[in-house]
């Protein structure tokens, strides 16, 4: 299982929750009949339309992707979405967000690459890793921020975390004993 998170097309943060299974046909079967639900839940709270928003889908690269457009959330690049990607359930914050994990699921670069991730990570034989990259998280957030209140973070809370790149906890896990550890980087 995995969660990833990252800047958004708007204000709101995208992102996907994987969820690795051995058999995709009752992986699928399960999104849909959630899908269906959320769906019908929706229409029943339609108070002006007479119908709520429709399940769509799409095709990206072998994959179909489906998604229920909101009209109250499109704005903010929300549109939630989901699919199977070799036998790997994805629910997602948009069809979008699915693409770019069919691309990495293709060969595309992934966090492995990048740099505050290469500094920071331990051993990859971890049980369960969190890892977050500050630096990025800040500058998203500086950029959502505007006037006196990007003002006030450029004086008094980036001074604060500025120096810190990154930060993993890792998990392990053995017959005998549990262990987390913190790395943090800093510049």
């Amino acid at each position: 299982m995995a969660l990833e998170v990252g800047p958004g097309t708007a204000s709101i943060p995208a992102g996907a929750l994987l969820v690795g299974t051995d058999d995709g046909a009752t992986m699928q079967t399960f999104l849909d009949r959630l899908a269906g639900l959320i769906a019908d839940g929706l229409t029943a709270q339609a108070t002006v339309q007479a119908t709520g928003p429709q399940i769509q889908s799409e095709s990206y690269k072998g994959t179909t992707i489906r998604y229920l457009p909101i009209p109250s959330l499109s704005g903010q690049g929300v549109a939630p979405a989901y699919a199977v990607v070799d036998g790997m359930g994805v629910i997602a914050s948009s069809p979008d967000e699915i693409e770019r994990i069919v691309d990495t699921h293709q060969g595309a670069p992934s966090i492995l690459a990048a740099g505050n991730f290469r500094a920071a990570r331990p051993d990859l034989s971890s049980s369960g890793m969190l890892f977050l990259d500050v630096q990025g998280v800040a500058g998203a957030v500086r950029d959502a921020l505007s006037g006196a209140d990007r003002q006030s973070y450029d004086t008094q809370v980036e001074p604060c975390i500025h120096p810190l790149r990154s930060l993993v906890l890792d998990g392990r896990n053995s017959t005998d004993h549990q262990s987390l550890r913190v790395f943090v980087s800093v510049q």
